[in-house]
Order: C-alpha cells, then sequence, then structure tokens
C-alpha cells in the first residue's frame, strides 16, 4: 500500500529497501520487512489516526496526529500538541498533490506553498508523527530525504497488540538508535514504533501508536 517507502533520519544515503534487498543471507526480521514495504507499495489508499509518547529526560510529551493519502501524491497530514506554558493544543498539517504542498504552522495565518519534499523535510522531527513513519513512506517517489541505515533487523517476538497477533522486529542502526516495530501478521500492517537514544548524555524515547489504520 504506500506507494513508496523510505525511513526519514537524514543519517545515510542508504535507501532500506536496496539494503534488505541485497542481504546474502536475510533474517526472518528481513524478509518480514521487505513483505511489509512491499505490501505498502501496493495500496492506493490510506488513512490512520494515532498518537506519539515522547519522553525527554523523564519528561513526557503527548502528541497526536493524522493521515490520509491516496495514490499517488493527494495527501493531509496534521499532528497536535499542547503549548508547554499555557496548554492550549496546537495544530499543524501539511497536504498537497500534483507536486506541490501546503504548511500550515499553528501560528502561521496562511499556509506556505512549497513542494512536497520540502514539506515533509520541514514537518520531519516537529511532528513527531511524520518522522520516520507513514506518511513519508507513501510519497517516496518524491526522494525527499535521505534514508537511513539500519544495520541489524532481528525478529525479537511474537505478541497480541491492539488485538492482534503481531511480530515484534528491531532494528539498530550505526548510532546505537534503537528501533522496535509491531507489525501485524495478518496484514503485515505497523501498528507501533518504539524508539531509544542516547545523545550528549540526554536519553530520548517514542512510542508512535498507529490506530485505526484503514488501506486499500
Amino acid at each position: 500500500m504506500l506507494k513508496n517507502i523510505f525511513i526519514v533520519l537524514f543519517l545515510s544515503a542508504l535507501n532500506v529497501d536496496n539494503s534488505l534487498a541485497s542481504c546474502s543471507n536475510p533474517s526472518k526480521a528481513d524478509i518480514l520487512l521487505k513483505e511489509m514495504y512491499e505490501k505498502y507499495q501496493s495500496s492506493l489508499k490510506y488513512s490512520d489516526k494515532g498518537h506519539v509518547k515522547e519522553i525527554i529526560n523523564g519528561i513526557e510529551y503527548i502528541k497526536e496526529f493524522s493521515t490520509q493519502f491516496e495514490a499517488p501524491d493527494t495527501f493531509s497530514f496534521q499532528w497536535s500538541k499542547p503549548d508547554l506554558i499555557t496548554k492550549e493544543i496546537n495544530t499543524s498539517k501539511i497536504w498537497g498533490e500534483n507536486q506541490i504542498a501546503y504548511y500550515l504552522r499553528h501560528y502561521d495565518t496562511k499556509p506556505e506553498k512549497m513542494s512536497i519534499n520540502k514539506a515533509l523535510s520541514s514537518a520531519t522531527g516537529v511532528s513527531g508523527g511524520v518522522s520516520y513513519k507513514v506518511l513519508p513512506w507513501l510519497l517516496l517517489h518524491h526522494d525527499p530525504c535521505i534514508t537511513i541505515n539500519l544495520t541489524k533487523n532481528t525478529l525479537l517476538s511474537e505478541s497480541n497488540y491492539q488485538r492482534d497477533d503481531s511480530y515484534i522486529i528491531q532494528r539498530i542502526n550505526k548510532r546505537g538508535t534503537i528501533y522496535k516495530y509491531w507489525v501485524t501478521k495478518e496484514k503485515l500492517l505497523l501498528l507501533k514504533i518504539e524508539t531509544k537514544s542516547s545523545y550528549k548524555g540526554r536519553d530520548f524515547s517514542d512510542t508512535i501508536s498507529f490506530e485505526q489504520v484503514v488501506y486499500e
């Protein structure tokens, strides 16, 4: 389903799909991820709602997001988070079609027109719902960003998550960031991502939960 796939993190120029395909002795995790990507790539429509729980040095932040996509490049992505001081909910959105996108930040009075590439790059790292997540995967054919070289994929276990039997797959990149994917057995849908990393003595973790996922 998703028209093409990438994982945005600006760390390496290696395409994830190519890296999986080039494995001489692919693990079961490699094979499952490749099958998941291929299934997403064959889809014409996708939608979801979800939330991100971000923890930085023990402080928790919650962001809500929703995604709509119709091939090849009609999309919208919206995310909301509370202001740290006023607690007011701030909502931002990117949307577009036909090679053109619009980015409306919560403090803007009118949207900024830009290429889809730039819109995705601008939102990356801000939304907590765009970075290395579903919307960029849908739009890889625009090739907006550099993709990450994940060096090791491991099938950790199986579990029941959101009433679906799922695989838990761990991925580790060269910087030591750990990713865990919850992927359903039957439909190979991505339901959750957990990440953990450290930088300059600070600990970071994200839990991204994809809910109400619909695709064709």
